[in-house]
Parts: structure tokens; C-alpha cells; sequence
């Protein structure tokens, strides 16, 4: 009987772009509470989809590298990203990677975009916890599905 080659997890050979991938985001978690805690910027107000009248063009696109002020929130999914990511890698390569990145993002933002225009989430008022789409939970969740 044929071995299976395990790949991430515990134990596994983790490839180079995992490695890297896991480094970025932890050290833009890092950046992230240092910023708001040492520094007192809203990192999350300022970068997450503000679905209030503070809305700027840019948080659709970096919502997806704010994790919230939760740390179990953001080791969970740097923890899913160690899991899942290894295979996505093996399966698909880097282009698919980033093709399944890019598919998330667009279908994020029609989704969220037609939440907010059917009054699905309230216009004003979410939580740091409640912002549409935020971190790197809709990547997670298309890995998941793949």
C-alpha cells in the first residue's frame, strides 16, 4: 500500500509560499494591534469596509488584511490557512492560488455590496466584529468549499 504524502499539518513539510503567506499575515496582525493599542489608530475604522458614511474607496480591498481586535479570530484563521493552503498549493499551484484570491475578493465585494443594497446589514453601527467580509475569512471559507 501506497504512503500518502502529508502536507502541512502537524508534522508536514509546509512549502515556501505557506511559509511566507503565514509570516505576511501574522506580521500584519502584529502591526495591526500594535498600531491600535500603542499607537491608538483605528486601524479597523480606517481599513475595514465601513458600511457607515466614513466609507472610502480603498477598504473593499483591504478589508481582507485586517483581522479585528479578536486574537482568536486571527489564530483561527492563520491556523486554517497553515491547514488548508499546503493543498491548495499541491492541487493548484501559486496561479490558482491567487485565482481562488481573486474570485473570493470579487465575489465578497457583489455579495456584500448587494447585502448592504437590500438592507440585509444595517447601513450604520456594526461592531468591529460585525464589518462585511472582514480578514481573510471568505478565502477560508472558498478553500474550505474547494
Amino acid at each position: 500500500m501506497a504512503s500518502r504524502r502529508q502536507m502541512g499539518g502537524i508534522g508536514g513539510k509546509i512549502p515556501p509560499f505557506t511559509k511566507k503567506t503565514l509570516v505576511f499575515l501574522l506580521g500584519l496582525y502584529v502591526v495591526e494591534l500594535l498600531a491600535s493599542s500603542w499607537f491608538y489608530v483605528d486601524v479597523v475604522g480606517l481599513f475595514a469596509w465601513n458600511t457607515s458614511g466614513l466609507f472610502q474607496i480603498w477598504q473593499p480591498f483591504t478589508n481582507y488584511f485586517i483581522q479585528g481586535s479578536n486574537p482568536i479570530n486571527a489564530l483561527l484563521s492563520l491556523l486554517m490557512v497553515y491547514f488548508f493552503m499546503p493543498t491548495l498549493q499541491s492541487s493548484f499551484g501559486r496561479r490558482g492560488i491567487y485565482r481562488l484570491i481573486i474570485m473570493t475578493v470579487i465575489l465578497n465585494l457583489v455579495f456584500c455590496s448587494l447585502m448592504l443594497a437590500t438592507n440585509a446589514i444595517p447601513s450604520g453601527g456594526l461592531s468591529n466584529q460585525m464589518r462585511p467580509g472582514m480578514g481573510i475569512g471568505p478565502f477560508i471559507t472558498a478553500a474550505i468549499v474547494i
